[in-house]
């Protein structure tokens, strides 16, 4: 009967470097991707805005506009509220 291999052992050297090697490539800042989703976002919010303008003769945009412009408030600040969780989030990880 055979016998079973044994793993082998993994030098420490090898290890830290390995890990150091890890720690040390370079990450796509996060803060690109949230440029890159506003940017879609507003693209498509234009877009929307100029298919549907036809269609809203007659109805009060200025109105709708107010309404807009509060609803972006809210949403600046939903959103600042996740990046500071997210950046806490990330510190934590960077720790370890």
């Amino acid at each position: 009967m055979a016998t079973p291999a044994t793993p082998t052992a993994l030098d420490e050297s090898k290890a830290r470097a390995a890990i150091d090697a890890v720690k040390d490539r370079k990450r796509e800042p996060i803060y690109q991707a949230e440029f890159t989703r506003r940017g879609f976002a507003s693209k498509l919010r234009r877009k929307l805005s100029k298919d549907l303008q036809p269609l809203l003769t007659g109805v009060d945009l200025a109105k709708i506009d107010k309404t807009v412009k509060a609803t972006q408030g809210e949403l600046r600040e939903t959103l600042a509220r996740e990046k500071q969780a997210t950046a806490h989030q990330l510190a934590q990880f960077a720790k370890l």
